[in-house]
């Protein structure tokens, strides 16, 4: 269960690359990564992770400011 992998905001990559797996094998829309992302946060009861969650589906699907970044892990280093 993808929800006791998903114990902090960094873990969410990891759980963002098997959500991405299931997507393009049943070949589904890119939304749904990000929708059941939010509903796997919401499955750990951890409101922090559920608004990391929910900002990250915010900034890739519907909105974002000009050079708004969305840090995924601390040690990323931007091009």
């Amino acid at each position: 269960m993808l929800s006791v992998q998903l114990k902090g905001k960094y873990d969410a990559e990891q759980v963002m690359v098997k959500l991405s797996e299931l997507q393009l094998r049943f070949e589904s829309p890119v939304s749904d990564i990000y929708e059941n992302l939010v509903t796997v946060a919401k499955m750990t009861g951890n409101i922090d992770l559920i608004c990391y969650c929910e900002d990250m589906r915010r900034f890739y699907l519907h909105s974002r400011i000009m050079d708004e970044r969305f840090d995924l892990r601390p040690d990323i280093v931007a091009a």
